[in-house]
């Protein structure tokens, strides 16, 4: 069955010469101001809701779920294939639900991080409908994948024309390109640097994304959690690896320390048998969060109605019109 999703407007992503535009990691995100002024008519708070967990948890159920419940959400896919809309597609089919799917969602897939950058920038270029469509929710899946290949490119990327460029302006200079650092296998402190600002720096562009006509638009980022290996012994006694769920997100370096202070709320999700859960526990190591919402402590079963019944009962607000 094709998936009706509307395609952007083909842009060209390299110009005459086969110059890139520029995005560099390091560069200051654009200035957003939002003033917050609860006696204003139009004041209305921005939640953003973060999910991690290892697939099949239930991370893009949470937006299938939301939109068979009548919310509009746009999806920002940069996972390998960027095939998150099947899992949506497919429930609503399960459930009779198709006209929502056709209704309620719109999404795109992107593939390196220029091109998503852009998009922060001026997502109607791509969909120019996409404001007419007017979601309430932006999610943003493949975030860890986003992390772990676009943006180390990237400044692999950066790497290797900063290095051309010191030959460029002193042909004797003694610096040497790496080929490890220049092919992404290997990154030395200041391109870990690079990474994390990278990292932060596209998620804050991601969470400001907003309406021009001043509409709330909430923000659903869901991240891959991390798979760690633990050295064991067998029943013989023999060395053995395992490996288990890490309780952490699959991003490198120190952007995982900084990412969640952008959110609400921030969940681990899991699965047990055919039971989705979330989790809202010290035990992720400070990453699930909670800024005031009447959450249980530790797990609990996984209902992205209930959970967005608690936000609104938590903020007096409605994060969307059902």
């Amino acid at each position: 069955m094709a998936v009706p999703i509307s395609q952007p407007t083909p842009i060209q992503a390299k110009p005459a010469l086969g110059i890139v535009p520029k995005s560099p990691v390091l560069r200051s995100p654009n200035k957003s101001v939002r003033i917050i002024d609860p006696e204003e008519d139009s004041f209305a708070p921005i939640v953003n809701i973060g999910l991690m967990g290892l697939p099949g948890t239930g991370k893009t159920k949470f937006l299938a779920d939301l939109v068979e419940a009548g919310a509009k959400v746009f999806s920002i896919n940069t996972d390998p294939g960027g095939c998150g809309e099947e899992t949506i597609l497919a429930q609503c089919v399960k459930n009779g639900t198709l006209d929502k799917f056709k209704t309620n969602f719109r999404g795109i897939a992107i593939s390196d991080h220029d091109t998503i950058a852009e998009f922060f920038e001026n997502p109607a270029k791509f969909y120019p409908k996409i404001w007419d469509f007017s979601p309430d929710f932006f999610a943003w899946e493949g975030f860890a994948n986003f992390q772990q290949v676009h943006v180390s490119e990237k400044v692999s990327e950066l790497y290797t024309e900063s290095i051309e460029s010191a030959k460029a302006a002193n042909p004797n200079t003694k610096k040497e390109e790496s080929s490890s650092v220049s092919e992404g296998f290997k990154f030395e402190q200041q391109q870990w640097g690079m990474i994390r600002n990278g990292t932060i720096r596209r998620s804050e562009e991601f969470l400001q994304l907003k309406n021009p006509s001043g509409k709330a638009i909430h923000h659903i980022l869901t991240i891959h959690e991390g798979v760690e290996s633990i050295q064991m012994k067998d029943a013989n006694g023999q060395p053995k690896s395992e490996e288990k769920a890490s309780s952490r997100p699959a991003l490198q370096g120190a952007a995982k320390n900084f990412i969640g202070a952008g959110f609400a709320v921030v969940l681990r999700l899991t699965k047990e048998g055919n039971k989705y859960l979330y989790e809202n526990s010290s035990k992720t190591l400070g990453f699930t969060k909670n800024r005031g919402i009447d959450l249980p402590e530790g797990k609990f079963p996984a209902s992205a109605m209930e959970l967005v019944r608690m936000i609104e009962s938590a903020y007096a607000t409605v994060l969307f019109t059902r």
